[in-house]
């Protein structure tokens, strides 16, 4: 997910927990990830607005994106996809560096982009079915999960 984390875990079965950890990780990660062609991340918002059919978790990362969202007014958003990619953020950095010059290959700076987060009074971009366990974007909105992925995995 392009960080590092350290988990402790202690005990006769710590090192077939820590193996199920890194496993996890590495499986959200293929759900959410904004630069995997195959990920849930990426299929929705490729979808142009057909409901998608994705994991369980990537139903309750949204969910929690979105009473985010909701708590915030739209300050905090998971919407901005397309505003990560006008700044240059559109590959991926490993844990091992991050070199800068991959952003700016637009030449643009945040105060470039034009960007206004999606109010909670404007109409949601997104209907999650968590029955179905789908996802559609109603709008031409774009889904990242870098503000809250992480920390939810």
């Amino acid at each position: 997910m392009g960080t590092s984390c350290h988990l402790q875990i202690i005990g006769p079965s710590a090192e077939r927990l820590a193996q199920r950890a890194r496993l996890e990780i590495n499986r959200l990660e293929q759900c959410w990830s904004r630069f995997l062609p195959t990920s849930d991340i990426c299929r929705i918002n490729g979808g142009r607005g057909t409901a998608v059919v994705v994991d369980p978790a990537t139903v309750n990362v949204l969910l929690f994106a979105l009473d985010a969202w909701r708590a915030t007014d739209g300050v905090f958003s998971p919407f901005v996809g397309r505003a990560m990619s006008d700044l240059g953020y559109s590959i991926s950095w490993s844990n091992d560096g991050l070199d800068v010059s991959r952003f700016s290959r637009r030449g643009r700076r945040a105060d470039d982009v034009s960007y206004r987060p999606n109010s909670v009074a404007d109409d949601c971009p997104i209907v999650i079915d968590r029955l179905r366990s789908t996802v559609r974007l109603v709008s031409d909105a774009s889904l990242d999960l870098g503000g809250v992925g992480k920390g939810f995995a």
